[in-house]
């Protein structure tokens, strides 16, 4: 399922970068930021970051902020260009903090990073389009320093059901992506895109040793909002309000558009938190 070619990223890395200014990128970057915050303390703060699969580099503008030195990778030429623009912004230019971009594929980490180590790797919405969920994540556990956080984000099978019912009003498609784990991703020419399950990610946590810190929903009510909500800036504080409220509710997590998982590598600790076993027992079957 590995993307033999970019180019439908390539051709779309204006129109991706399109969606991450739109509401819908405004609520993702908030949702992740405001998670992360919950479980990095300030104390720990500058890190080495690296952004595996960093897109336009939108996130990685926030982060640079948290960053003592920041390393961008991405297989797209397109979206790195961007992303390389983005960080060279006026708005950062206060922020003297080294950045490298890499251009390769992520399953090829260990060839551009080589024994080097990081206090915080994002993979966001990049195991959907990998052959090998699990050897790419190894990879990047296998790159974290000692306590060194993993931020996790995937899209949610369940998400696919709202999204077809709610938004595409095709019930037919709502119904089957209950039992189908690929759909197509609309923002890359339809390209083969895998979804996952919240149990998924924490079996992926789990094999490779790692520390569950926190199990969330992103955006629970963004994409279902009726349309003359869109474009109104006034009210986004109070949605983003609402689904920080219900992006940590067990039983609302799986309705959400992505599952974001923070997890950690720390040696001689079990490799999950109680309250992670509570929120697993009220996670559905597979």
């Amino acid at each position: 399922m590995t993307q033999t070619t970019s180019l439908p990223f390539d051709r779309n890395a204006d129109r991706f970068r399109s969606h991450a200014d739109s509401i819908k990128g405004r609520m993702r970057g908030a949702l992740i930021v405001g998670q992360l915050e919950a479980h990095i303390p300030a104390a720990q703060i500058p890190l080495r970051v690296l952004d595996a699969g960093c897109g336009t580099g939108d996130l990685a503008a926030v982060l640079i902020r948290w960053s003592k030195q920041m390393t961008l990778l991405d297989f797209s030429a397109g979206m790195l260009e961007q992303a390389g623009r983005r960080l060279a912004a006026p708005d950062l230019a206060e922020v003297p903090v080294p950045v490298r971009l890499i251009h390769g594929c992520i399953e090829q980490v260990d060839t551009y990073l080589g024994g080097e180590a990081f206090d915080l790797i994002l993979c966001h919405n990049v195991l959907e389009y990998v052959d090998k969920p699990r050897k790419v994540l190894g990879a990047l556990a296998a790159r974290l320093s000692k306590g060194g956080y993993l931020s996790l984000v995937a899209a949610n099978r369940y998400g696919e059901v709202f999204k077809n019912a709610l938004v595409k009003l095709d019930l037919d498609a709502a119904l089957a992506c209950f039992e189908k784990t690929n759909t197509t991703a609309d923002l890359f020419d339809g390209v083969s895109k895998r979804t996952f399950l919240m149990p998924d990610l924490e079996d992926l946590a789990w094999e490779l040793g790692l520390n569950i810190l926190g199990g969330y929903g992103i955006r629970m009510f963004t994409d279902w909002l009726p349309g003359q909500f869109i474009g109104r800036p006034e009210i986004e504080p109070e949605i983003l309000k609402l689904e920080r409220a219900a992006g940590a509710v067990p039983a609302l997590i799986h309705t959400a558009h992505d599952l974001h998982l923070i997890c950690r590598k720390q040696s001689g600790s079990s490799p999950a938190s109680e309250g992670m076993h509570q929120f697993l027992q009220t996670a559905p079957e597979r």
